[in-house]
C-alpha cells in the first residue's frame, strides 16, 4: 500500500514510462527539446490535489512544468507558555 498524499515530481531523463497500479502521470506533451515527456508529475490515482499541470516554455532542453497542487499547511493549536 502506498502512503497518503503522495507525489513524485522531476526530471527522469528517461523516455520508458512503466505503469504502475494506484499512480497517475499528469505531464501531457512534450517537456524536451528533442519531443520527449521526461519531467513528470506522479501521485495517487486516488488524491486530488494536483491541479492545472502545464508545460510552457522551453528554458535550457527541458520546458517549464508548471503546476498548482491544492496542499494546505495544518494550523497548529495555539500554545500558552507563561514565565516567572
Amino acid at each position: 500500500m502506498l502512503p497518503r498524499n503522495l507525489i513524485i515530481m522531476g526530471d527522469f531523463n528517461t523516455t520508458l514510462l512503466t505503469v504502475l497500479n494506484q499512480l497517475k502521470q499528469y505531464v501531457n506533451g512534450t517537456s524536451h527539446i528533442n519531443g520527449n515527456m521526461l519531467d513528470l508529475v506522479i501521485s495517487r490515482e486516488d488524491e486530488d490535489f494536483v491541479r492545472n499541470v502545464t508545460v510552457t516554455d522551453m528554458i535550457s532542453d527541458h520546458a517549464i512544468v508548471d503546476i498548482k497542487l491544492a496542499i494546505y499547511k495544518p494550523r497548529l493549536p495555539n500554545k500558552k507558555v507563561t514565565h516567572r
